[in-house]
């Protein structure tokens, strides 16, 4: 019995050949060299055809032996880094730098540091509300650029001193100021890095649950003021991009 396939199958059919026939002649300089292999397997034939064609070399092992050398990234480092050369170009930390960039773009801190107390007035400190510390901002920016650009989470300056010193204009700092810091690895297609962008809400009732929801105590706050930055990351390097978000919160206990 003759079987009749659909109109469907045969257009289907057709726009497959044409695909295969369009490909092949803007690559057939690529595709033969792949198939003129003999010494690999048809699986590593197409594997390395695969590559080529999308545009992307995957290195060889002895490259990602040299690279494990000079991946620093992991969660809670506490020592200031500097990124090789050899991670600031490698494809992965690149798309992870855009992906960051993209973040920090949409990102205002303005009106994420209005949601976050409004969240933690609401849930955490109902019987003395919080203020934003202006006056702390200068301080907490220089802060949240070398915890950023060093790639480290400590209450030290890269240099080595207390973190106070980023305070020069605030008297009796060291009995005033305080300061809470915070990262979150995350890979560069994780939604999130969408979301907590673009909804500031958002972003401020998560970073609430991670700075207050986790303690017993509350600390004693009268204002505070807080900033975030996403940056690429070598964490992983090998697998996938990940971007590292970094947040420092300052805050200021004296009593207005």
């Amino acid at each position: 019995m003759k079987k009749n396939f659909p109109i469907s199958f045969y257009i289907k059919l057709l726009f497959i050949v044409i695909s295969l026939s369009s490909v092949y002649y803007y690559h057939e300089e690529v595709i033969d060299q792949a198939f003129s292999q003999k010494n690999l397997s048809i699986y590593q034939q197409l594997s390395e055809l695969s590559q080529k064609l999308i545009g992307f070399q995957t290195q060889p092992k002895e490259e990602y032996a040299k690279l494990a050398n000079y991946t620093q990234s992991f969660p809670g480092n506490k020592e200031p880094i500097q990124y090789h050369p050899l991670v600031l170009n490698h494809p992965h930390f690149i798309l992870g730098q855009k992906r960051a960039d993209l973040f920090n773009q949409q990102l205002d801190l303005k009106e994420l540091n209005r949601a976050f107390i409004e969240e933690a007035n609401r849930n955490y400190f109902t019987q003395a509300p919080l203020q934003i510390a202006s006056n702390l901002t200068k301080g907490n920016h220089l802060r949240l650029d070398e915890i950023t650009n060093y790639a480290y989470l400590d209450s030290k300056t890269f240099e080595g001193l207390n973190f106070r010193q980023r305070f020069p204009d605030i008297a009796d700092s060291e009995y005033r100021i305080g300061e809470n810091l915070y990262e979150v690895f995350i890979s560069a297609d994780d939604i999130h890095i969408d979301t907590w962008s673009k909804k500031e809400a958002v972003f401020a009732k998560y970073l609430a649950n991670a700075f207050f929801g986790q303690t017993e105590e509350l600390p004693h706050l009268k204002s505070l003021i807080l900033s975030a930055r996403a940056s690429a990351s070598d964490f992983h390097l090998d697998d996938s991009s990940y971007v590292r978000i970094a947040v420092v919160l300052n805050f200021d206990n004296h009593n207005y």
